[in-house]
C-alpha cells in the first residue's frame, strides 16, 4: 500500500542534483507547495514547503483529468463502451434539442483527446462553475466550430462529460465507480472531489489528494496498470492513454506542452508523459528513467518548474557514476526537512488591541457584500469575524503561530469562483506597527494564500484582502472602510 523509501544515490540519483533543484527554485521565486522523486519503486527525496504539508490533500486542478480518463479506461475493459461509441447517444433527452449537426459525431476518443470541435476551452472553475442549471446540456448547445477528430483544443468541459457519461452509465459517482477498482488497491483512503448542480464529479477539475497518493497513480502507470503482482488497468489502455493521440500544435503553455496529446495525459520530452493542472500540478511520469516526479504548486510557471527539472535532476539520471556520500545525503534530508514559504514572525502586540477588540466595524457597501467585520484579541491569537449576506464567518490567526482550522471565510472572487463547504485554513497574524495588523490566511487543500492588511484610524478602518500572485486572474479586492458603530451613528 506504500512505497517503499530509498537514498536517491542507491537509486542512482544524485543528492546534490535534487538540492540544486531546490535551490534554483527558491532563488528563482517560484512557489511550490510539495515536490516527490520516486526511482525503481521508491521514493528517494520528498518535501513541503511549510505551511503546506505532505500528509494534506491538495487541490490537483486538471490533474483531475488524468483520473477521469482512468476511470474510462476501467470502463473500456469492462466493455461498458467504446472509444467510437456517440456520446449523444449517452443522453437522449438532449438529442431533441436544437444542436449542433456536428455535436452528434462526438465520440469518446474525441472527448479523451480533447477533438470535439470546440474555438475554445469551456474552463470548469470559472465558466461552468457560474451555470446552475445542467452543465451538460450547456455542452450540447454550444456550436462547434471545426469537425469532431480534426483540430486539438484543451477544454475542461469534454472532461467533465466523460464523469457524466461513466455516471449514466454505472449508476455511480467516478470516486464510486474507483474506489474499489483504484482507491482500495493503492491504499488511498483520503481525498474529495467537487460536483456540478446534478451530482456529477467534475472530471476535468475539483479533485484533491495527498502528494504521495498521486505517486501511487504515476506508479501505477509507470508499472503499465500492475499494482502488487496483480493487473488493474489493462496495459492496452495504459498505453493508448500515454500515447500521441493528437498534436498539441498552437498550446501556449510552453515547450512540453507541445509534444502532443494522448487521453487526458500530456506528452513531454524524453519518452515521457504527465498529468498537469492549473498552478503547477504536475506528474511526470518517465518510463525510459524508471522515475516519477510529482509537484503540487501555487504558480503560473509550471514551464519554469519542468525546465528546472530537465536541467538539475533529470541530467542525474543518465549518469553512471555514483559515490555514496552520506554527509551529501544528510545534507539533503535537512533541506528537504525545513522548507518553508514564510519567514518567522515572533509574537507583535499593540496597543491599539485593547481599544479594538470586540468592537464590530460597519462596513460602507461594497462589491463583496461585507456588513462588518470584529477582531477579539486575546494573549496568543486574534479570532477575526466577518459578517456578510450570507451570515457569520470567522478565522483564528494565531499571534507568533500558526492555527490550522475549518472555516466557512468567503474569498471565491478571488480564488477562481471555487468556494468549498469544507474549507481548511492555516492562519496568523502580526503587527506590523501600531497601526496596521496583517493576517495571512493558507487555503491549504487549494493552492491559494490571501492576505489581509487592516489599517486602524481613530474609529475607522481601511480592509484590504489580496491573494498572491497567480497570473492574469484577480488579484485583490476594492479597498473597504468600516467604522464603529459610534461613528455610523
Amino acid at each position: 500500500m506504500h512505497i517503499e523509501r530509498s537514498t536517491p544515490e542507491e537509486q542512482q540519483v544524485s543528492s546534490e542534483a535534487i538540492k540544486s533543484f531546490i535551490d534554483t527554485i527558491e532563488r528563482k521565486g517560484i512557489e511550490l507547495h510539495s515536490f516527490m522523486l520516486v526511482r525503481n519503486g521508491k521514493i528517494i527525496a520528498e518535501g513541503a514547503w511549510f505551511p503546506y504539508e505532505l500528509d494534506q490533500k491538495h487541490e490537483m486542478f486538471s490533474v483531475t483529468k488524468s483520473i477521469t480518463s482512468t476511470a474510462i479506461g476501467f470502463a473500456l475493459d469492462e466493455n461498458l463502451f467504446s472509444l467510437d461509441d456517440k456520446v449523444i447517444d449517452f443522453f437522449p433527452e438532449y438529442s431533441v434539442l436544437d444542436i449542433d449537426k456536428k455535436m452528434k459525431s462526438i465520440t469518446i476518443r474525441h472527448l479523451l483527446t480533447m477533438t470535439t470541435g470546440y474555438f475554445e476551452n469551456i474552463a470548469g472553475t470559472t465558466v461552468l462553475s457560474l451555470i446552475k442549471g445542467s452543465w451538460i446540456k450547456e455542452y450540447f448547445e454550444l456550436p462547434l466550430t471545426y469537425e469532431p477528430g480534426t483540430k486539438f483544443v484543451y477544454n475542461s468541459a469534454t472532461s467533465h462529460v466523460l464523469s457524466a457519461v461513466l455516471t449514466k452509465v454505472t449508476n455511480q459517482s467516478l470516486s464510486d465507480y474507483l474506489e474499489p477498482r483504484l482507491f482500495q488497491p493503492l491504499g488511498i483512503k483520503e481525498y474529495s472531489w467537487d460536483v456540478d448542480p446534478q451530482g456529477n464529479e467534475t472530471g476535468g477539475w475539483g479533485m484533491r489528494l495527498k502528494t504521495g497518493d498521486l505517486a501511487k497513480i504515476g506508479q501505477l502507470y509507470l508499472q503499465k496498470g500492475m499494482w502488487e503482482g496483480k493487473q488493474l488497468l489493462s496495459k492496452e489502455y495504459v498505453e493508448k492513454a500515454t500515447s500521441f493521440q493528437v498534436s498539441s500544435e498552437g498550446h501556449s503553455e510552453g515547450y512540453d506542452s507541445l509534444q502532443g496529446y494522448g487521453f487526458q495525459f500530456w506528452i513531454s520530452r524524453h519518452g515521457s508523459y504527465r498529468a498537469a493542472g492549473m498552478f503547477g500540478q504536475i506528474c511526470l511520469v518517465l518510463p525510459q528513467q524508471n522515475a516519477l516526479f510529482i509537484v503540487t504548486a501555487g504558480t503560473e510557471r509550471k514551464q519554469e518548474v519542468l525546465d528546472v527539472f530537465w536541467e538539475t535532476i533529470f541530467p542525474s539520471f543518465l549518469s553512471t557514476d555514483f559515490v555514496k556520500d552520506l554527509d551529501k545525503i544528510e545534507g539533503l534530508e535537512e533541506r528537504t526537512k525545513n522548507l518553508t514559504l514564510t519567514s518567522k514572525k515572533p509574537y507583535s502586540s499593540s496597543t491599539l488591541e485593547s481599544h479594538i477588540s470586540g468592537k464590530k466595524y460597519i462596513m460602507k457597501t461594497n462589491a463583496d457584500e461585507i456588513n462588518s467585520i470584529e477582531f477579539n484579541f486575546t494573549h496568543n491569537k486574534c479570532i477575526f469575524k466577518l459578517n456578510d449576506s450570507t451570515g457569520e464567518h470567522q478565522i483564528e490567526c494565531g499571534l507568533g503561530n500558526w492555527i490550522e482550522q475549518n472555516t466557512t471565510m468567503p474569498g471565491a472572487p478571488l480564488h477562481l469562483l471555487q468556494q468549498p463547504d469544507d474549507l481548511k485554513v492555516k492562519a496568523r497574524g502580526f503587527w506590523e506597527n501600531e497601526k496596521i495588523f496583517i493576517m495571512t490566511w493558507t487555503f491549504f487543500e487549494m493552492s491559494f494564500t490571501d492576505t489581509v492588511i487592516c489599517r486602524f484610524e481613530e474609529n475607522q478602518i481601511i480592509y484590504n484582502r489580496s491573494v498572491h500572485d497567480h497570473g492574469p486572474y484577480i488579484a485583490k479586492r476594492p479597498t473597504m472602510i468600516g467604522k464603529t458603530k459610534k461613528e455610523n451613528r
